[in-house]
């Protein structure tokens, strides 16, 4: 009897371990960008795969605890900044246990004559980034929406998914690393006396501890954006490198 039920005892043991294991390999959160580092804020550059004329991309990422309407909690800041310094788009996420939710976008115009106005689009669905991830055929929906501020009558939906492909293996500075990586799809709906639909496709890849290292995403494959993280440094070094 004692056999048995230690007979018992090692089998269910066998099954939590297994099902603490794929628990812990569905949790990504440890790819996405580690925002609890970056108080003082972090400056990633991405650079144009292949195409080194090519301007870089700047963005700065600061942790904060106030989110839109004074919510408190985890809140992750994310500027992307022109060579001259100049800010093109913030985005200001919420950190919760489950994932990465959209807090608030700005989105910056500039019309034919140097005018500038920034734009708040609606949120209609929030989801960023999934911290758990068990189905590979399921889709992580982001939709906003918003009017041209030189153009009031020419409105824009987009809905951006992600669906999660599996783990892979990618570089940083040449060195290997563990990622994850998502297939990307956005579709744009835009009305303006007619209906105008276009669909971006495209990838992603996070490394662990790092975040986004990799994206490339276009219409057509000769005409695809195509960046990879090419260096992370402070805000100063960036104020050095673009005066």
């Amino acid at each position: 009897m004692q056999r048995f039920t230690l007979n018992r005892l090692v089998y269910f043991a066998t099954i939590v371990i297994l099902f603490v294991s794929c628990h812990d390999d569905d949790d990504i959160s440890a790819f996405y960008f580690p925002s609890a580092e970056m108080i003082e804020g972090k400056v990633y550059e991405y650079r144009f795969v292949g195409k080194p004329d090519v301007l870089p991309e700047y963005w700065l990422h600061v942790s904060t605890e106030n989110g839109v309407n004074g919510k408190k909690g985890r809140f992750f800041e994310s500027t992307l900044f022109g060579t001259n310094m100049e800010v093109r788009q913030i985005v200001k996420e919420e950190i919760v246990n489950n994932g990465v939710l959209l807090d608030e976008l700005q989105l910056n115009f500039r019309d034919s004559t140097g005018n500038r106005k920034t734009v708040k689009p609606i949120i209609i669905s929030a989801n960023v980034f999934p911290f758990e991830v068990r189905d590979t055929s399921l889709k992580y929906f982001y939709k906003i929406f918003f009017k041209n501020p030189f153009d009031t009558l020419q409105t824009t939906y987009l809905t951006r998914s992600r669906t999660y492909k599996g783990k892979k293996r990618c570089t940083y500075k040449g060195k290997d690393m563990e990622c994850v990586e998502f297939a990307l799809e956005e579709k744009y709906v835009d009305d303006r006396e007619g209906r105008w639909e276009k669909v971006v496709y495209g990838t992603e890849r996070y490394a662990k501890g790092i975040g986004l290292v990799y994206y490339k995403k276009g219409l057509q494959r000769e005409f695809a954006l195509e960046y990879e993280l090419a260096d992370i440094y402070s805000k100063d070094e960036l104020k050095r490198r673009l005066h």
